[in-house]
């Protein structure tokens, strides 16, 4: 399972910036491409010596100026247009450098003679210079003219310093030099296909300039520069002859190219300041960058190059601030992904090393695989360097689970095929008496044996059922009042369910006065079952065992003797104060302070007694209230009954119920809340809902002040919520 690719911030210089300043080389502009490489007069990145053979040669003078070397007599000979100036050739930011003009200067005679004087001293042995020729040759591809001449030259020198008596270095050097030839004559065949190449390339040249395609014939051009490079002698000369009277056509082209990119670089700039001023998404934003900057790169060289490359990176640092946070986050969210997915790789390896082979149970082991993989992927993503590694972790454990798993099921579906084929035996058998009582044992042999897969298992129970049946089917009487026997009993079964259902619907204290009536029904349902009778009610045990697990839950979720006590407690509280508020509710501002005070002092002791501190100071609130003015009474009941709805919103989300419409916006504020806390966790269980329903129900109890028909409302829709939730 492969995981999502990570995002990360771009990195990229201008490739189309001549001389790029310094600031914009020190820092990482956010886009897709790697750092600038200078550039040639039209945009181009500086090409390498030498281009692969028919691939494009990189665009750009210096392929040009390479070629012009190589060829630059015989093109002043032939061609007068083919010499053009040399400032109209160079790169304005390569001049010759001090060391590249002496080094074109031409050798004076006492130079000369220094040199030889020092290589005649310096001379190696001939032993040395073989060894070195030899492995000169081995490093040399056919492709590489240059290379292969440099050799020969080396070679016959070699040669000439040879003696009569050393004819072992002499075989030795014709033997290189019959393979310096091989190389020859396989680069010459090259360099003739090369041609061949290169003139189709500028017949399609000549066809692109004239219908005016400009993005197809800068390449051409940059291609068949390529390729001449890689060409010597008369071919090469051929060939340049051939593409010279073009150039002056391209680089009008050139020119014109340049003048586009210069507007559609300051559209660039504008569209980068409307994104600085978005609200996009750091994920959006930082696409729009990337793709800009790739807009850029291909743009090439421009007018006013270096100050349009200054402003647009300015505004795309800006633009780029904001992604920064967001992949340092994810980050941070995947590298806590590796660590939860290698917990989980940690705690399979710990079941499957207490996994007994010889008894597997299948029905666990698909949970723990299916909640491992449950995990799994709420875990993603991952940093796609170490995704790999981890992968082969977790499936090399899932697929070892799944070995002891498919060798249980193989076992089991032996086990059951053997029964099968007795009961097959038993249905040809005289003795049908004997034959039905052996085919009840082989059934109840079947309910021992584990399951093999859905699809096999359906198909051996129904060759199994199908034996059976041929057994028992002698007796159409007894098969005839079995059925009526089955159809009685799924009326039965449907009733103690019924019956199961309208005990969850009790209230707490008649719910907990029915545990043995619980224990009955659970009882009954199970006696009037046996092995093949629960495949024929297999939904009906389904709903049985989800209602069962719903009753024991609730039981389970019942509060102690203590906590019961202190529920009636809470509860002559609630109902003490309440009988006082409903009073003050009714009453005026001249009779509400008599009312007040006429509270039972006993009251305040019960309410001190309370061990729940935090119910214990909801009661004081509205003690204390009491004593107050009739206005803070007002404002206290407006809050309680805030509160008070607001539980039922709760309880209405756990739920899944509607919410009135005049809690609807305060639901939909809930909701977001619960989401940014639930965020990652499991959904919760039974017992966790009885838990929530009983502490709702406790907490509603000490809300107050509240009018009498506002409180009975309000519990009525919280009861009937909280009853879904048990």
């Amino acid at each position: 399972m492969a995981e999502p690719e990570v995002e990360t911030p771009l990195k990229q210089a201008d490739s189309s910036t001549p001389t790029e300043p310094a600031a914009a080389q020190e820092s990482s502009p956010p886009s897709g491409a790697s750092e600038t490489t200078p550039a040639t007069a039209d945009g181009a990145a500086e090409p390498d010596k030498k281009a692969p053979e028919g691939e494009p040669a990189p665009a750009g003078e210096s392929t040009e100026k390479s070629t012009e070397k190589g060829s630059e007599a015989a093109a002043k000979a032939d061609n007068a247009s083919a010499a053009q100036p040399a400032a109209a050739e160079q790169k304005p930011e390569q001049a010759p450098t001090a060391d590249k003009q002496a080094a074109r200067q031409p050798e004076s005679k006492d130079t000369k003679e220094a040199q030889a004087t020092k290589e005649s001293k310096t001379e190696p042995e001939p032993e040395v210079t073989l060894e070195q020729l030899q492995a000169a040759l081995s490093g040399s591809n056919f492709k590489s003219h240059n290379a292969l001449e440099q050799v020969q030259k080396n070679l016959n020198s070699f040669r000439q310093q040879l003696d009569d008596s050393a004819e072992e270095l002499k075989q030795q050097a014709e033997t290189l030099h019959g393979q310096l030839q091989e190389l020859l004559d396989k680069n010459q065949q090259h360099q003739e296909q090369l041609a061949d190449k290169t003139r189709q390339l500028i017949d399609s040249l000549q066809q692109a300039l004239e219908a005016g395609q400009s993005h197809e014939a800068l390449p051409t051009w940059d291609k068949i520069q390529g390729n001449i490079s890689n060409t010597s002698g008369k071919i090469r000369n051929k060939l340049q002859e051939a593409s010279n009277p073009f150039k002056a056509k391209l680089n009008e082209l050139r020119d014109w190219k340049i003048f586009a990119a210069t507007e559609k670089k300051r559209e660039l700039i504008t569209r980068m300041q409307t994104l600085l001023e978005s609200k996009l998404t750091p994920q959006e934003a930082n696409k729009r960058i990337g793709k800009m900057h790739r807009e850029w790169k291909a743009l090439g060289q421009s007018n006013d190059n270096e100050s349009l490359w200054k402003e647009f990176k300015t505004l795309s640092d800006k633009a780029y601030e904001p992604c920064k946070e967001y992949f340092k986050q994810r980050k941070q969210l995947m590298a806590e992904n590796l660590k939860k997915r290698q917990e989980i790789c940690a705690q399979m390896e710990a079941e499957l090393e207490k996994l007994d082979p010889e008894a597997i149970h299948i029905g666990e082991l698909n949970k723990l695989l299916n909640r491992c993989e449950k995990q799994w992927k709420q875990h993603a993503p991952v940093e796609q360097s170490k995704i790999k590694s981890i992968q082969k972790r977790y499936y090399d454990l899932v697929n070892e689970f799944r070995k002891h798993r498919k060798k249980s099921i193989r076992e089991n579906a032996a086990s059951k095929q053997a029964l099968i084929d007795r009961a097959v035996e038993l249905a040809s058998s005289e003795d049908n008496k004997q034959a039905m009582n052996e085919a009840k044992q082989l059934q109840k042999q079947w309910q021992s044996v584990g399951p093999t897969t859905f699809k096999d298992d359906k198909k051996l129970w129904s060759d199994f059922r199908a034996a059976c049946d041929k057994i028992f089917a002698k007796r159409d009487a007894a098969s005839q009042e079995r059925k009526q026997q089955q159809q009685q009993q799924r009326q039965e079964l449907q009733q103690l369910l019924t019956e199961m259902e309208a005990l969850l619907k009790k209230a707490e204290e008649a719910f907990r006065e029915s545990r043995a009536e619980a224990h009955e029904l659970a009882r009954q349902f199970n006696s009037k079952l046996d092995g093949q009778q629960r495949r024929a009610h297999s939904k009906l045990i389904d709903r049985f065992n989800d209602l069962k697990r719903q009753i024991d839950a609730r039981f389970r979720s019942l509060p102690d003797k203590k906590t019961q006590a202190m529920r009636q407690q809470i509860s002559r509280i609630s109902t003490a104060l309440d009988s006082v508020e409903q009073r003050l509710f009714d009453s005026d501002k001249d009779s509400f302070a008599g009312i007040a005070s006429s509270i039972d002092s006993e009251l305040g002791s019960a309410i001190s007694a309370l061990e729940e501190r935090e119910i214990q100071q909801l009661f004081e609130q509205r003690l204390q209230l009491l004593g107050k003015d009739s206005a803070a009474f007002t404002a206290a009941a407006e809050a309680a009954e805030k509160e008070f709805r607001e539980l039922c919103i709760a309880a209405e989300i756990r739920a899944d119920m509607e919410t009135p419409a005049e809690d609807q916006a305060r639901r939909m504020q809930l909701q977001l809340e619960k989401l940014q806390e639930d965020f990652g966790q499991a959904r919760p269980s039974q017992k966790d809902n009885n838990r929530f329903a009983l502490q709702s129900e406790t907490r509603a109890l000490c809300l107050g002040p509240l009018r009498s028909e506002l409180r009975e409302a309000l519990d009525k829709r919280l009861e009937q919520t909280l009853s879904r939730l048990r």
